[in-house]
């Protein structure tokens, strides 16, 4: 067992894709649960957990794209994924781009395949609903969801 690998190498593989926000352990109770049934890979993201952040993602498909090569390198051609909210949209993205190697997709209160969108705010910090960011830049510097949590990368 790795530090991302639980269960044993003969079994199907799972991957289990967390949430924006989080990390792998969120999927600890999971982990448990299925860890004799299923070969489980549970990375951390990019930029969460215990992973590095040293090349910026511009969208889910940087994340897919991730999950894809981390798989290669492992060597896993088959697998079952499931995705937790902007882990979902993640498993959206592998599954589309990754046909032949998706067996299944599982959904967890999943995000869209696009993501979701960040809302302008009102002077109340309140969300505008139907006006969301069209820029990275501009969505970095919004004042409730984004910089407050920026000065911590």
């Amino acid at each position: 067992m790795d530090s991302l690998g639980f269960g044993s190498s003969d079994k199907e593989v799972f991957v289990l894709i967390h949430g924006n926000m989080s990390s792998s352990l969120h999927y600890k109770p999971l982990i448990e649960r299925l860890k004799d049934t299923y070969r489980l890979i549970v990375p951390d993201m990019r930029g969460f957990g215990d992973s590095t952040y040293h090349t910026p993602i511009d969208s889910l498909e940087d994340f897919a794209d991730d999950i894809h090569h981390l798989l290669t390198m492992l060597d896993i051609e088959k697998y079952y994924v499931a995705g937790w909210s902007t882990g979902g949209g993640v498993a959206l993205k592998l599954a589309a781009k990754h046909s032949d190697n998706v067996e299944k997709v599982v959904l967890i209160e999943s995000c869209s395949y696009r993501g979701y969108p960040i809302y302008k705010k009102d002077d109340k910090g309140q969300p505008i609903v139907g006006e969301h960011y069209e820029t990275k830049e501009a969505l970095a510097a919004d004042p409730v969801q984004v910089a407050p949590m920026l000065p911590i990368f």
